[in-house]
């Protein structure tokens, strides 16, 4: 088991790659390629082989909020349900899910 703070500390770079309103929730995992990513981060990390992700369970749904905030912020009132269903937002529900499992 992994804490909140056990994250912060091993992230030694401090960095979140990603969109603005994302970059704050640095400590969502660690990804064991220790360079910056070339797909789009947080998005691409919940669907990576390579993201450990830590099992704080508010801090993924905090995550999956903003990441649908943004979907209907892109989208308006044109946002369809299939795009709620996209692979990333679908991967972080999934972790969130397990993570209630575990509970």
């Amino acid at each position: 088991e992994i804490t909140f703070q056990e994250l912060n500390e091993k992230n030694r770079k401090q960095q979140v790659f990603g969109p603005a309103s994302l970059r704050r929730l640095v400590g969502i995992g660690l990804c064991s390629k220790d360079a910056r990513c070339r797909l789009a981060p947080p998005y691409s990390c919940y669907g990576c082989t390579k993201f450990e992700a830590c099992n704080n369970k508010e801090l993924h749904i905090e995550v999956l909020n903003a990441m649908e905030n943004e979907v209907q912020e892109q989208f308006d009132a044109g946002a369809t349900p299939a795009k709620y269903e996209i692979e990333h937002l679908n991967a972080c529900r999934d972790l969130i899910g397990r993570l209630e499992t575990q509970e």
